[in-house]
């Protein structure tokens, strides 16, 4: 504990000789900005103990998603529901692109693939028609939204 308030009064007693330093080195016309971000970081450093207190740190990108955790691929249930929440807009998105072009469909189901966060990759679409029409249904999502398999059923 002692060590800490040490630590502390350390931290603020060398921000403030950078500070005094750096106000005195500075040009007339930046000392009013460089006035202002030092006596940002003081109050930042100042107030750090009573965050932790509160337990209202500032959270950091290690502690909140893990090191690495974007370079090794791995997802949690976020994740699951991030990817059900983008397959449903996708299967809303190409049900209205289709009815604009006067393709009237039942259903339109989209599977994200397993690599859809790193490349936006979409597995497969399935599209159920109310009746037939003369478009070519399957180039078209295929080119339009990358899919790699595409399968269209006639109601």
């Amino acid at each position: 504990m002692i060590s800490d308030v040490e630590a502390y009064i350390k931290n603020i007693a060398v921000l403030m000789i950078i500070s005094t330093a750096a106000g005195i080195a500075a040009p007339e016309k930046y000392k009013k900005y460089l006035d202002f971000a030092c006596a940002l970081i003081l109050v930042l450093a100042a107030a750090a103990p009573l965050m932790k207190l509160s337990k209202t740190d500032f959270p950091s990108f290690d502690s909140d998603y893990g090191a690495g955790y974007f370079n090794t691929g791995g997802y949690s249930a976020n994740d699951n529901i991030l990817k059900e929440t983008t397959e449903k807009r996708l299967d809303e998105d190409i049900k209205s692109e289709l009815a604009l072009f006067g393709v009237e469909c039942a259903s339109v189901s989209t599977k994200a693939g397993d690599d859809f966060f790193e490349r936006g990759s979409i597995e497969s679409v399935k599209v159920v028609l109310n009746k037939k029409t003369d478009m070519d249904i399957a180039s078209y999502i295929k080119e339009r939204y990358a899919a790699d398999k595409v399968e269209v059923v006639n109601k």
